[in-house]
This record gives structure tokens, sequence and C-alpha cells, in this order.
């Protein structure tokens, strides 16, 4: 009786573990994802406001 009592009480625990350690892992992924994320948004915008730039230079050069 108790043995089985403990079985249950350590399978209970390493599946609460387990699953404690796959939405830690859930939440480091997203994590690292918006931050690839916001990387590539802040190099996009960086380089099309320096193309935005450099089209009103033309334009003021050319007047």
């Amino acid at each position: 009786m108790y043995l089985k009592n403990w079985l249950i009480f350590e399978l209970a625990f390493h599946s609460r573990a387990n699953k404690y350690d796959y939405t830690l892992n859930s939440l480091k992924v997203v994590k690292n994802s918006i931050n690839q994320l916001n990387t590539k948004l802040t190099l996009i915008l960086t380089i099309s406001l320096l193309l935005f730039w450099l089209i009103v230079a033309e334009i003021y050069l050319l007047i």
C-alpha cells in the first residue's frame, strides 16, 4: 500500500515537473522568436527609413 501511494506520488510529481519544464521551454522558444522578430523588424524599419531619406535627398537635389 505504501509503495503504491509512493509510486502514484512520484508519477504525479514527475508529470507535473515535466509539464513545468515543457511550459518553460515553450516560453523560452516564444521569447527567442519574439526577439528575432524584433531584430528583423528593427532592421527592416531602419533600412526603409534610410531609403526614404535617400529618396527625399534625391528629390531635393533634383529640384
